[in-house]
């Protein structure tokens, strides 16, 4: 093997959670409304109480030999409820500012609009001089390697600039190129949202039935 071939088995690996992403379609618009369910404050909740259940339990089997018997699984319980948490922690740390701030395409659309009109009021005020330095500012900014920044940079192109493509053209591919940056984050979030709803469902249809059904058995 060459290092030709290397370099292409490197590529496609380094790739493959990009295509994974963009072939379940997954974004970070989906990840940040799955993060703003109302199973947030469950989880936090159960992740705070489950500890103090149990021990509370084992308390009163050790010292008063009461068995203390829950209608869920506590263990189970407890690790979904981290699951959810820690893949909402990640996505509050690597979500995007742009989908993290805009419930989704037209709210963004509406304020890229909105700064386009303000840019564009500005834009005519300025000389020839100050757009030369606002098209050598552009060019800068488009050769950083940071996917964020270089939104920033056709945000520039488009509205200070004057480019060709039209406001929404413009601001369907910052929304995309948002939605498709850290993939490899992305699926990790998504499994960890994955593991969290197998073990709900788990205990919602299977483990807490049954243990009801046990107890008025008894």
């Amino acid at each position: 093997m060459n290092l030709n071939d290397l370099s292409i088995l490197k590529s496609r690996f380094l790739g493959f959670p990009h295509e994974l992403c963009r072939f379940s379609k997954l974004t970070w618009q989906s990840i940040h409304i799955i993060r703003k369910l109302n199973i947030y404050n469950f989880a936090k909740w159960a992740l705070i109480l489950v500890p103090i259940v149990g021990t509370f339990g084992h308390f009163l089997n050790a010292r008063y030999n009461v068995r203390f018997e829950m209608p869920v699984d506590l263990l189970l319980t407890y690790f979904s409820a981290l699951f959810f948490l820690a893949s909402s922690l990640l996505a509050d740390i690597f979500c995007p500012t742009v989908v993290r701030t805009h419930k989704d395409f037209g709210t963004f659309l509406d304020t890229f609009v909105s700064k386009a009109d303000a840019i564009s009021q500005l834009n005519q005020r300025t000389s020839e001089l100050e757009r030369n330095l606002l098209e050598k500012l552009a060019a800068e900014v488009a050769q950083d390697v940071s996917p964020e920044t270089k939104s920033e940079a056709i945000f520039i192109q488009a509205l200070l600039l004057q480019a060709s493509k039209t406001l929404p053209e413009a601001a369907l591919r910052i929304w995309n190129d948002a939605n498709d940056q850290k993939p490899l984050i992305k699926l990790s979030i998504t499994i960890g949202f994955f593991f969290a709803a197998t073990i709900a469902i788990y205990i919602s249809f299977y483990d807490a039935p049954l243990r009801v059904i046990k107890a008025l058995r008894y």
